[in-house]
């Protein structure tokens, strides 16, 4: 026997006059993403990831560890490979699918589904640059085209690594063409993208040519070009952070909530017709029942 007060399932009587139990509603599972816990969380990474690779330089440099100890090769921002690498092509990877989520909900909300390509435009950049963190794409491109205009020209020591000749007007281009999408973002929003951008060039292309005069100048094995390093790689986590909180802040803003469903054949099937899973199918029963009640309420009507 049930308990007193215990919720029973609904339940219908079929044509025998028999009792068939209901599937009851189960509500979904649902994950809330907060943007000021992600926030946090970035932060926190951020630092202990610059706090790791610093120790780990001045462990080298300041008490002789060898270069190729674990811990070194492990926290260094400055290589690839490692746990900074894998966060930083994460974090990219993350802000790219956020900009196709956004570009793809703006095409489906909008009639004319304006500033769309601009979304996903973003997204495959930053999906390239996800890549490029994992592969350093971009310094084979500076070993060629830095190679290649050297033999033309002498080189500054702070255009050592020559990719930064070709990102410079590849930024500029890109900024004046979507000078019209920032203006059509909400401006605290906008604000929030542009600071995201400043830091992150900082990072990737100014202290990229600083650090390209001290390698030039007096070499990369030294605390100087490592406190550098530091620095660039710092900037451009604490850009992608900024970003990937402001997209998350819009999407809850601008957009509202967004729903992912997973379901299989059968539930997509059952959810097309407008019915709920394990309904019964076909047309209503006409027969009549032998239960004396459900008679009488016949006959009353």
């Amino acid at each position: 026997m049930s308990r007193a007060g215990a919720t029973r399932a609904p339940q219908q009587r079929s044509s025998a006059g028999t009792l068939i139990a209901q599937p009851t509603a189960v509500q979904a599972p649902q994950l809330f993403i907060r943007p000021r816990v992600v926030r946090l969380a970035l932060t926190c990474a951020v630092v202990s990831l610059l706090g790791l690779s610093l120790a780990g330089q001045l462990a080298r440099y300041k008490l002789g560890v060898d270069r190729m100890s674990p811990f070194v090769v492990l926290f260094d921002v400055n290589l690839e490979g490692n746990i900074p690498a894998w966060y930083s092509a994460a974090t990219i990877l993350c802000c790219s699918v956020l900009f196709a989520v956004i570009g793809i909900l703006r095409r489906r909300q909008e009639a004319d589904g304006r500033f769309a390509t601009h979304w996903l435009g973003l997204s495959l950049l930053f999906l390239l640059a996800s890549i490029d963190e994992s592969v350093s794409f971009h310094e084979l491109v500076s070993t060629i085209f830095g190679g290649a205009l050297s033999r033309l020209v002498k080189l500054p020591p702070y255009l050592y690594y020559a990719w930064v000749l070709v990102a410079i007007p590849f930024l500029l281009v890109l900024a004046v063409t979507y000078l019209r999408f920032l203006a059509a973002l909400p401006r605290r929003f906008a604000g929030w993208l542009i600071a995201s951008a400043v830091v992150y060039v900082s990072g990737a292309v100014g202290f990229e040519m600083a650090g390209g005069y001290v390698a030039a100048t007096i070499g990369m094995e030294n605390m100087r070009y490592a406190l550098l390093a530091t620095f660039e790689e710092g900037l451009e986590m604490a850009g992608i952070a900024m970003l990937l909180y402001a997209l998350l802040q819009y999407l809850a803003g601008s957009v509202g909530t967004v729903t992912l469903a997973v379901t299989g054949t059968a539930g997509h099937t059952q959810a097309a017709a407008g019915r709920e899973p394990g309904a019964q199918s076909g047309p209503p029963s006409h027969s009549t029942s032998a239960d004396p009640l459900h008679d009488s309420e016949g006959a009353a009507r």
